[in-house]
């Protein structure tokens, strides 16, 4: 999926002068993923792989950073591991949980350093697990409200997250139909409707 910013006007009137029409696209990024069965140890799971990049320009400088992540899923939903890479301008960094019954043990490096620890979610490992249990299936709403807890794997902190089913929604792109779910995503005080 590409990331695009768009713009898109008519003509303006400003009494004596008219600014002509204008549509005009920039692509800033893009974000791919799938799904993939397979193995983790001796637990069959599901792979989610999951790309993105973001073009930056800041002032005369333009840049991309970039990030990578993996998890290994159960299909009970628990996450067996997560592993995952960002660059950025301060170069790159990588992390990886292993997610046990009541911890997650973290390994995260950057360049030479490597730092280990072990964390024990307080909330313990179902917030946690609640991020790949389906909230929509079949075409009928499964849990209309959801409150979960994601892992910062560079920190070791966690974010608090809750979804919400607003509705359905219909639509067509490139004449091709489209119908489903609409869930509303808070974190903090940020809101996205997907």
């Amino acid at each position: 999926m590409s990331v695009v910013y768009s713009r898109d006007w008519g003509t303006i009137d400003f009494g004596n002068q008219y600014v002509r029409p204008d549509w005009s696209e920039a692509r800033i990024g893009y974000v791919r993923s799938s799904v993939q069965v397979d193995r983790f140890g001796d637990v069959p799971c599901r792979i989610l792989p999951e790309t993105a990049a973001t073009k930056h320009d800041h002032r005369a400088l333009t840049y991309w950073t970039g990030q990578a992540a993996i998890w290994w899923v159960a299909k009970n939903g628990h996450i067996l591991r997560e592993w995952e890479s960002r660059i950025g301008p301060g170069g790159e960094q990588h992390a990886d949980a292993i997610y046990r019954k009541d911890s997650i043990d973290l390994t995260v490096d950057k360049g030479a350093s490597e730092k280990r620890t072990t964390v024990f979610p307080a909330n313990g490992m179902k917030p946690i697990d609640d991020q790949f249990q389906p909230m929509f299936l079949d075409g009928k709403v499964l849990q209309p409200k959801r409150s979960m807890d994601v892992l910062d794997p560079f920190t070791g902190g966690f974010e608090h997250w809750s979804v919400s089913s607003v509705g359905p929604f219909k639509g067509a792109t490139m004449n091709i139909s489209f119908e489903g779910q609409t869930f509303e995503m808070q974190r903090g005080k940020e809101s996205q409707v997907v």
